[in-house]
């Protein structure tokens, strides 16, 4: 449902989850409450989210909930050709991301950003996204650097209509083309907030009763558009919309037909680190994962405190 809430401009929404929706044990009540307000300290505009859950009266259960905003954002335009590109992105306080497998899913390791073949993970100074994905080509999909190269060329200059998709080819593959078959590569990480997510304590939840920090600047330079976003969560996903293809979703669902291809858009996701359920007590985990666990899921236990999470957006201009 939804609750106008004029005089403070926001609105909330509550969803209510019962025992066993989607597999998840629990009766749980979830908010996301969305606000606008006016940044008094320069011509900015500052959209906060509040997401909470909580067990319903009564529940026996306990369960765990990690949510997150997935908002795709381009802040030249939806239809901007060049798609992300000539964005700029910086996470100025994350100096470690949690490698995937071929799956996508987390090693539990955690992966300092500045070490070995992994620097293109590296955005603590801020890097040209089109540049970002060339390095992630050649450093994590292992293609030659002239195709790497190609790749976001082509997509850059894509005329209207469904673009160019990159790909890593299948085993065998010849050059690393756009094959049939081939994989679509581009960043899908977890980065780690040094000042949210390195904390002991309590159920190591997101949220607490810390101030949002600083998790990602990303800017447009020929607009000058500036878009800062702050959090309490321990987490933040970086996608790259790289498995949009211009044909899914189809264009008739799209803002004014729009082909949604392939880094079109990306997406800054505040979250708890993704396949992070532990048992309650830290004498059940790991050593080699002590570290990764400290940015761990959060669990509603009957009795317990309820979860937390804020993510703000603040729209502005390039300083």
């Amino acid at each position: 449902g939804e609750e106008g809430q004029e005089a403070n401009k926001s609105v909330r929404f509550t969803l209510i989850s019962p025992d066993g929706d989607q597999g998840y044990p629990g009766a749980i009540r979830v908010t996301a409450e969305y606000s606008l307000l006016r940044f008094e300290a320069e011509p900015a505009a500052k959209i906060c989210l509040a997401m909470r859950a909580s067990l319903l009266p009564g529940e026996t259960k306990s369960t765990p909930i990690s949510l997150a905003q997935h908002s795709y954002f381009n802040l030249a335009s939806h239809s901007h050709h060049a798609g992300i590109l000539d964005h700029i992105l910086c996470m100025p306080n994350s100096e470690g991301f949690t490698p995937v497998d071929n799956k996508l899913i987390p090693t539990r390791e955690i992966q300092p950003v500045d070490i070995g073949n992994a620097r293109c993970m590296d955005f603590r100074a801020g890097k040209r996204v089109g540049d970002a994905l060339s390095e992630y080509g050649r450093e994590e999909a292992g293609l030659p650097e002239d195709v790497a190269t190609d790749n976001v060329t082509r997509r850059q200059t894509a005329a209207d209509g469904a673009p160019h998709v990159a790909r890593v080819p299948k085993k065998g593959g010849a050059d690393g083309s756009n094959l049939d078959g081939g994989e679509p590569y581009g960043f899908d990480h977890n980065y780690i907030l040094i000042d949210n997510g390195l904390r002991v304590g309590g159920n190591d939840s997101v949220g607490d009763s810390k101030s949002p920090t600083l998790a990602a600047i990303l800017s447009h330079p020929p607009t000058r558009r500036c878009l800062r976003i702050f959090t309490n969560a321990p987490g933040l996903q970086l996608y790259t919309s790289n498995y949009l293809n211009g044909t899914n979703p189809m264009p008739r669902m799209c803002k004014e037909g729009q082909f949604y291809g392939q880094w079109q858009g990306l997406c800054l996701e505040t979250q708890s680190f993704p396949d992070s359920i532990y048992r309650k007590g830290k004498e059940t985990i790991p050593e080699t994962e002590k570290e990764f666990a400290q940015g761990r899921c959060f669990i509603l236990h009957p009795g317990g405190e309820e979860y937390s999470h804020t993510v703000e957006y603040l729209f502005g201009k390039m300083k």
